[in-house]
């Protein structure tokens, strides 16, 4: 079962680590890139029980950073949405790279 569907399915999703997102996270990070051009529309994203400011967002990337300074980065592919979060400051750039490289590999993929 794909990923969307398993979350349409179970109304959840299980990632990596603890992470864990609900249907309705998945239709807030849609939001964002529908509305991207819209910045002050979309100034923030929710997962979870957690608000993150968005501090960059276009047609194919969001990164958000949360009052903690965990992050979630997310990126836009033809038929992918790929999330990835971070819980230090310090892995930011890490995360932010490995999205990139995912991201271009679906992308090269025609995924």
């Amino acid at each position: 079962m794909a990923d969307l569907e398993r979350v349409m399915h179970t109304g959840t999703l299980t990632g990596s680590g603890s992470c864990e997102l609900c249907a309705h996270d998945l239709v807030d990070i849609d939001r964002c890139f529908r509305h991207e051009s819209k910045v002050d529309a979309v100034s923030h994203v929710t997962l979870g029980e957690t608000k993150y400011k968005i501090v960059r967002l276009d047609a194919s990337a969001l990164y958000a950073r949360a009052e903690d300074k965990s992050g979630v980065m997310a990126a836009r592919t033809g038929m992918h949405v790929i999330i990835n979060f971070y819980d230090v400051p310090e892995a930011a750039a890490g995360c932010a790279e490995a999205l990139a490289s995912l991201a271009e590999y679906f992308k090269e993929k025609g995924r």
